[in-house]
Protein backbone atom coordinates (compact mmCIF):
# COMPACT_ATOMS: atom_id res chain seq x y z
CA UNK A 1 0.00 0.00 0.00
CA UNK A 2 1.48 3.37 -0.99
CA UNK A 3 1.72 6.32 1.41
CA UNK A 4 -1.36 8.10 0.03
CA UNK A 5 -3.55 5.01 0.27
CA UNK A 6 -2.24 4.32 3.76
CA UNK A 7 -3.17 7.86 4.81
CA UNK A 8 -6.71 7.47 3.50
CA UNK A 9 -7.02 4.11 5.24
CA UNK A 10 -5.89 5.60 8.53
CA UNK A 11 -8.39 8.45 8.19
CA UNK A 12 -11.62 6.61 7.32
CA UNK A 13 -10.80 3.03 8.29
CA UNK A 14 -12.27 -0.16 6.92
CA UNK A 15 -15.12 -2.44 7.96
CA UNK A 16 -16.27 -1.77 11.51
CA UNK A 17 -13.85 1.17 11.82
CA UNK A 18 -15.24 3.02 8.85
CA UNK A 19 -17.40 6.09 9.41
CA UNK A 20 -17.81 9.61 8.13
CA UNK A 21 -19.68 11.81 10.57
CA UNK A 22 -21.22 14.94 9.05
CA UNK A 23 -22.80 17.45 11.40
CA UNK A 24 -24.39 20.86 10.96
CA UNK A 25 -26.25 23.23 13.27
CA UNK A 26 -28.19 26.19 11.89
CA UNK A 27 -29.69 28.98 13.98
CA UNK A 28 -32.11 31.56 12.58
CA UNK A 29 -33.21 34.81 14.21
CA UNK A 30 -35.26 37.88 13.28
CA UNK A 31 -32.98 40.77 12.31
CA UNK A 32 -34.04 44.11 10.80
CA UNK A 33 -37.42 42.95 9.46
CA UNK A 34 -36.11 39.72 7.98
CA UNK A 35 -34.76 36.37 9.11
CA UNK A 36 -31.01 35.88 9.22
CA UNK A 37 -28.88 32.79 9.54
CA UNK A 38 -27.14 34.03 12.67
CA UNK A 39 -25.05 31.02 13.58
CA UNK A 40 -23.75 27.95 11.81
CA UNK A 41 -21.54 25.15 13.07
CA UNK A 42 -20.49 22.27 10.88
CA UNK A 43 -18.13 19.35 10.73
CA UNK A 44 -17.61 17.03 7.79
CA UNK A 45 -19.40 17.22 4.43
CA UNK A 46 -22.46 19.33 5.24
CA UNK A 47 -22.80 22.95 4.14
CA UNK A 48 -25.37 25.53 3.15
CA UNK A 49 -25.42 27.97 0.28
CA UNK A 50 -25.78 31.65 1.08
CA UNK A 51 -29.35 32.47 2.16
CA UNK A 52 -31.85 33.60 -0.46
CA UNK A 53 -34.66 36.11 0.08
CA UNK A 54 -37.30 35.67 -2.64
CA UNK A 55 -39.96 36.66 -0.07
CA UNK A 56 -38.07 39.58 1.49
CA UNK A 57 -38.44 38.46 5.11
CA UNK A 58 -38.25 34.65 4.83
CA UNK A 59 -34.82 33.02 4.75
CA UNK A 60 -34.60 30.28 2.08
CA UNK A 61 -31.66 27.99 2.81
CA UNK A 62 -30.30 25.11 0.71
CA UNK A 63 -28.67 22.31 2.66
CA UNK A 64 -25.82 20.69 0.72
CA UNK A 65 -24.28 17.24 1.15
CA UNK A 66 -21.36 17.33 -1.32
CA UNK A 67 -20.67 13.55 -1.36
CA UNK A 68 -24.11 13.13 -2.93
CA UNK A 69 -25.11 10.15 -0.81
CA UNK A 70 -24.47 8.03 2.26
CA UNK A 71 -22.40 4.86 2.30
CA UNK A 72 -21.83 2.31 5.05
CA UNK A 73 -20.91 3.83 8.40
CA UNK A 74 -21.92 7.39 7.45
CA UNK A 75 -23.76 9.46 10.03
CA UNK A 76 -25.50 12.77 9.29
CA UNK A 77 -26.70 15.01 12.14
CA UNK A 78 -28.82 18.06 11.30
CA UNK A 79 -29.83 20.55 13.99
CA UNK A 80 -32.09 23.53 13.24
CA UNK A 81 -33.17 26.29 15.63
CA UNK A 82 -35.56 29.13 14.75
CA UNK A 83 -35.90 32.00 17.19
CA UNK A 84 -38.90 34.26 17.96
CA UNK A 85 -40.50 36.03 14.96
CA UNK A 86 -38.18 34.33 12.46
CA UNK A 87 -39.21 32.32 9.39
CA UNK A 88 -36.88 29.82 7.74
CA UNK A 89 -37.50 27.52 4.78
CA UNK A 90 -34.89 24.77 4.41
CA UNK A 91 -34.69 22.48 1.39
CA UNK A 92 -32.12 20.49 -0.59
CA UNK A 93 -30.90 20.96 -4.17
CA UNK A 94 -31.45 17.34 -5.14
CA UNK A 95 -32.61 13.96 -3.90
CA UNK A 96 -30.65 12.39 -1.09
CA UNK A 97 -29.20 8.93 -1.66
CA UNK A 98 -28.41 5.96 0.54
CA UNK A 99 -26.21 3.44 -1.25
CA UNK A 100 -25.77 -0.29 -0.84
CA UNK A 101 -24.19 -1.32 2.46
CA UNK A 102 -20.72 -2.82 2.27
CA UNK A 103 -19.71 -6.30 3.40
CA UNK A 104 -19.42 -5.11 7.01
CA UNK A 105 -23.11 -4.25 6.93
CA UNK A 106 -22.79 -0.94 8.75
CA UNK A 107 -25.92 1.22 8.81
CA UNK A 108 -26.28 4.67 7.29
CA UNK A 109 -27.78 6.97 9.91
CA UNK A 110 -29.43 10.38 9.79
CA UNK A 111 -30.61 12.33 12.82
CA UNK A 112 -32.76 15.45 12.53
CA UNK A 113 -33.40 17.77 15.49
CA UNK A 114 -35.61 20.84 14.93
CA UNK A 115 -36.74 23.36 17.56
CA UNK A 116 -39.23 26.10 16.64
CA UNK A 117 -39.74 28.88 19.22
CA UNK A 118 -42.51 31.41 18.46
CA UNK A 119 -41.48 31.26 14.81
CA UNK A 120 -42.11 29.47 11.52
CA UNK A 121 -40.00 26.62 10.18
CA UNK A 122 -40.58 24.86 6.87
CA UNK A 123 -38.51 21.70 6.41
CA UNK A 124 -39.01 20.69 2.77
CA UNK A 125 -36.16 18.48 1.53
CA UNK A 126 -36.38 16.59 -1.72
CA UNK A 127 -36.89 12.84 -1.50
CA UNK A 128 -34.32 10.31 -0.29
CA UNK A 129 -33.58 7.31 -2.53
CA UNK A 130 -32.67 4.00 -0.88
CA UNK A 131 -30.69 1.86 -3.30
CA UNK A 132 -30.88 -1.90 -3.23
CA UNK A 133 -28.98 -3.27 -0.23
CA UNK A 134 -29.07 -0.04 1.79
CA UNK A 135 -29.36 -0.20 5.58
CA UNK A 136 -30.82 3.14 6.59
CA UNK A 137 -31.83 4.52 9.96
CA UNK A 138 -33.64 7.87 10.15
CA UNK A 139 -34.54 9.51 13.46
CA UNK A 140 -36.29 12.89 13.61
CA UNK A 141 -37.57 15.02 16.46
CA UNK A 142 -39.41 18.32 16.10
CA UNK A 143 -40.25 20.53 19.08
CA UNK A 144 -42.62 23.46 18.56
CA UNK A 145 -42.99 26.00 21.35
CA UNK A 146 -45.31 28.93 22.05
CA UNK A 147 -46.97 30.30 18.93
CA UNK A 148 -44.56 28.42 16.67
CA UNK A 149 -45.62 26.75 13.42
CA UNK A 150 -43.92 23.83 11.70
CA UNK A 151 -44.47 22.51 8.21
CA UNK A 152 -42.38 19.56 7.11
CA UNK A 153 -42.30 16.49 4.96
CA UNK A 154 -40.34 13.30 4.50
CA UNK A 155 -40.38 11.36 1.24
CA UNK A 156 -38.63 8.05 0.57
CA UNK A 157 -38.07 6.13 -2.66
CA UNK A 158 -37.24 2.43 -2.44
CA UNK A 159 -35.04 1.69 -5.41
CA UNK A 160 -34.71 3.67 -8.60
CA UNK A 161 -37.29 2.67 -11.15
CA UNK A 162 -35.88 4.98 -13.84
CA UNK A 163 -32.63 3.00 -13.85
CA UNK A 164 -34.31 -0.40 -13.46
CA UNK A 165 -32.81 -0.70 -9.97
CA UNK A 166 -35.55 -2.19 -7.75
CA UNK A 167 -35.24 -2.43 -3.98
CA UNK A 168 -35.00 -6.18 -3.36
CA UNK A 169 -33.07 -6.36 -0.11
CA UNK A 170 -32.06 -4.02 2.64
CA UNK A 171 -33.23 -2.48 5.89
CA UNK A 172 -35.04 0.70 6.88
CA UNK A 173 -35.84 2.07 10.31
CA UNK A 174 -37.68 5.40 10.44
CA UNK A 175 -38.89 7.33 13.49
CA UNK A 176 -40.63 10.68 13.84
CA UNK A 177 -41.42 12.50 17.06
CA UNK A 178 -43.26 15.86 17.14
CA UNK A 179 -44.05 17.80 20.30
CA UNK A 180 -46.02 21.01 20.81
CA UNK A 181 -45.28 22.81 24.06
CA UNK A 182 -43.99 19.59 25.56
CA UNK A 183 -46.97 17.44 24.55
CA UNK A 184 -46.43 14.60 22.10
CA UNK A 185 -48.53 14.98 18.96
CA UNK A 186 -46.71 12.43 16.80
CA UNK A 187 -44.74 9.34 17.74
CA UNK A 188 -44.37 7.12 14.70
CA UNK A 189 -42.06 4.33 13.70
CA UNK A 190 -41.77 2.42 10.42
CA UNK A 191 -39.54 -0.57 9.91
CA UNK A 192 -38.93 -2.79 6.93
CA UNK A 193 -38.43 -6.40 7.96
CA UNK A 194 -35.57 -8.38 6.46
CA UNK A 195 -37.99 -10.35 4.25
CA UNK A 196 -39.48 -7.06 2.97
CA UNK A 197 -42.99 -8.39 3.49
CA UNK A 198 -44.11 -4.84 4.35
CA UNK A 199 -43.50 -3.79 0.75
CA UNK A 200 -46.52 -5.68 -0.55
CA UNK A 201 -48.59 -6.06 2.59
CA UNK A 202 -51.94 -4.26 2.63
CA UNK A 203 -51.02 -2.92 6.08
CA UNK A 204 -47.66 -1.81 4.72
CA UNK A 205 -46.84 -0.15 1.40
CA UNK A 206 -49.28 -2.26 -0.61
CA UNK A 207 -46.90 -2.63 -3.56
CA UNK A 208 -45.94 1.04 -3.80
CA UNK A 209 -42.25 1.95 -3.85
CA UNK A 210 -42.53 5.62 -2.86
CA UNK A 211 -44.10 6.98 0.31
CA UNK A 212 -44.10 10.08 2.44
CA UNK A 213 -45.71 12.17 5.18
CA UNK A 214 -46.49 15.89 5.26
CA UNK A 215 -47.06 17.57 8.65
CA UNK A 216 -48.50 20.86 9.85
CA UNK A 217 -48.11 21.67 13.54
CA UNK A 218 -49.36 24.71 15.47
CA UNK A 219 -51.84 25.76 18.12
CA UNK A 220 -54.31 27.07 15.51
CA UNK A 221 -54.05 24.20 13.03
CA UNK A 222 -57.49 22.83 13.90
CA UNK A 223 -59.00 25.83 12.10
CA UNK A 224 -57.68 24.69 8.72
CA UNK A 225 -59.18 21.24 8.25
CA UNK A 226 -61.67 22.43 5.66
CA UNK A 227 -58.91 24.02 3.60
CA UNK A 228 -56.89 20.81 3.65
CA UNK A 229 -59.88 18.75 2.53
CA UNK A 230 -60.44 21.21 -0.31
CA UNK A 231 -56.78 20.96 -1.35
CA UNK A 232 -56.98 17.17 -1.49
CA UNK A 233 -59.98 17.27 -3.82
CA UNK A 234 -57.89 19.09 -6.44
CA UNK A 235 -55.34 16.28 -6.75
CA UNK A 236 -55.36 14.18 -9.95
CA UNK A 237 -57.44 11.03 -9.97
CA UNK A 238 -55.71 8.32 -7.97
CA UNK A 239 -56.88 5.70 -10.46
CA UNK A 240 -55.16 7.52 -13.30
CA UNK A 241 -52.00 8.54 -11.48
CA UNK A 242 -51.41 5.41 -9.35
CA UNK A 243 -51.21 7.77 -6.40
CA UNK A 244 -52.91 7.52 -3.01
CA UNK A 245 -53.07 10.57 -0.76
CA UNK A 246 -55.05 10.72 2.49
CA UNK A 247 -55.22 13.13 5.42
CA UNK A 248 -55.91 12.92 9.13
CA UNK A 249 -56.92 15.74 11.46
CA UNK A 250 -56.12 16.13 15.13
CA UNK A 251 -56.04 19.14 17.43
CA UNK A 252 -52.92 21.18 16.60
CA UNK A 253 -51.90 18.73 13.85
CA UNK A 254 -52.67 17.95 10.21
CA UNK A 255 -51.04 14.97 8.53
CA UNK A 256 -51.05 13.99 4.85
CA UNK A 257 -49.77 10.56 3.84
CA UNK A 258 -48.94 9.54 0.31
CA UNK A 259 -48.14 6.38 -1.63
CA UNK A 260 -47.04 6.34 -5.26
CA UNK A 261 -45.14 4.39 -7.88
CA UNK A 262 -43.11 7.46 -8.84
CA UNK A 263 -41.07 10.01 -6.90
CA UNK A 264 -42.17 12.86 -9.14
CA UNK A 265 -45.87 12.12 -8.64
CA UNK A 266 -45.51 12.01 -4.87
CA UNK A 267 -43.33 15.13 -4.76
CA UNK A 268 -45.66 17.13 -7.02
CA UNK A 269 -48.72 16.14 -4.98
CA UNK A 270 -47.05 17.29 -1.74
CA UNK A 271 -45.92 20.55 -3.35
CA UNK A 272 -49.45 21.17 -4.65
CA UNK A 273 -51.01 20.62 -1.23
CA UNK A 274 -48.33 22.73 0.51
CA UNK A 275 -48.85 25.54 -2.01
CA UNK A 276 -52.59 25.60 -1.36
CA UNK A 277 -52.29 25.31 2.41
CA UNK A 278 -49.47 27.82 2.97
CA UNK A 279 -51.59 30.97 2.56
CA UNK A 280 -54.17 29.52 4.94
CA UNK A 281 -51.82 28.29 7.67
CA UNK A 282 -49.17 31.03 7.77
CA UNK A 283 -50.75 33.80 5.71
CA UNK A 284 -48.19 33.83 2.89
CA UNK A 285 -48.60 32.77 -0.74
CA UNK A 286 -46.55 29.83 -1.89
CA UNK A 287 -43.03 30.72 -3.01
CA UNK A 288 -41.34 27.69 -4.51
CA UNK A 289 -37.58 27.51 -3.95
CA UNK A 290 -35.81 28.21 -7.23
CA UNK A 291 -33.72 25.07 -6.90
CA UNK A 292 -36.84 22.92 -7.43
CA UNK A 293 -37.07 24.17 -11.01
CA UNK A 294 -33.56 23.01 -11.96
Amino acid sequence: MNAIAQGVSDQIGYGQDRNWHARIKLEFAARHKRTALTDMEFNGPLRVQRPFYPEADTCHTYLLHPPGGMVSGDTVDITIRTGPQSHALITTPSAGKVYKADSAGLKQKQKLDIRVRDSICEWLPQETILFNGAKAQFDAQVRVEGSGHFTGWEMLALGRAAGDQPFERGLLSQKMSILLNGNHLVWEAFRLDSELSMLNSRVGLNGFSHFGNLYWVGSDIHQHRTALDAALTTLPSAAQQNLLVVASHKPDLLVVRGLSDCAEKLRNSFIQIWAQMRPVTIGKPACLPRIWAT
